[in-house]
């Protein structure tokens, strides 16, 4: 993948299901292409590629979706990777009521899934997704700043 197509993906503010499964599609060539080599090959740079294929498309679908219903229901407020509030997911507070968001989510669908209560239609896959995704990404930011994924002795909240 170029990095004028990922310029250009950033630029938008939504992607169609045929435009991620196309993305899906590049990620999926550029990584046979990369697992064609031997492995010396590609741990040459010191970086393991990770094996987005081994993602179902459902579940991305849902995912995207939901990043997607975010955008629409706050606009401009909703927390996604071209979002402007890029500091959300240091925020411990919003990471927490987020995440119980989440666990409302699991509990309805396993009412769904034993039968216990309705189905509405809403994708609790999804939204357990967003919430793991926000997880990772404030896991992921901590430990650059910090060097590790746990809150300071100190009590930060960062």
């Amino acid at each position: 993948m170029t990095v004028e197509r990922l310029e250009e993906l950033q630029k938008k503010t939504l992607l169609t299901t045929f435009e991620i499964r196309e993305l899906f599609a590049e990620i999926d060539r550029a990584w046979r292409a990369v697992t064609d080599q031997s492995t010396e090959q590609r741990y040459t740079y010191g970086t393991r590629v990770p094996r987005f294929d081994l993602i179902p498309i459902e579940a991305l679908t849902s995912l995207a979706n939901r990043y997607e219903a975010g955008e629409q229901q706050y606009a401009g407020k909703a927390w996604n990777a071209l979002s402007k509030n890029q500091e959300a997911p240091a925020d411990v507070e919003f990471v927490t009521r987020r995440l119980t968001n989440v666990i409302a989510h699991v509990y309805h669908a396993l009412g769904v899934l034993h039968g216990v209560i309705p189905d509405d239609g809403d994708d609790d896959a999804g939204a357990i997704m967003w919430g793991g995704s926000l997880l990772a990404v404030h896991r992921a930011r901590r430990k650059e700043c910090t060097g590790s994924t746990h809150p300071t002795k100190t009590g930060s909240k960062n």
